[in-house]
């Protein structure tokens, strides 16, 4: 027989008792503070107003982007050069197609029926 050593315990975890909170009787627990009727009233109707408030400032916002959208463009010097341009190149268009008309053999005279 070897050593007739006894087998030495293993060593197990144990809960400790609570220790009493230094402010009171009860233990500290998580979760926050209890709050009285009158104080989660008091939290709701804050957070309703904060929530009015955010909500009013997102109408606020989305008013005046629209009012920017709808305001009339300033003039620009060139809008007179921009529409001649235009109907310059609207002109050289009907030239062009009174030339692919008469292309099509569609004698050339007139306009043409076109489509």
């Amino acid at each position: 027989m070897a050593d007739q050593l006894e087998p030495t315990p293993f060593k197990a975890w144990k809960r400790e008792r609570p220790v009493a909170s230094p402010g009171g009787t009860r233990p500290a627990m998580c979760g926050g503070p209890e709050y009285t009727a009158a104080q989660r009233l008091d939290l709701m109707r804050e957070k309703q107003r904060a929530m009015d408030e955010a909500a009013r400032e997102r109408a606020e916002a989305e008013a005046r982007k629209a009012a920017k959208r709808r305001r009339p463009k300033p003039a620009d010097e060139d809008d007179d050069f921009l529409a001649a341009e235009r109907l310059r190149k609207d002109r050289y268009a009907v030239k062009l197609l009174r030339q692919d008309d008469s292309a099509w053999g569609g004698g050339g005279a007139g306009t043409g029926v076109l489509g």
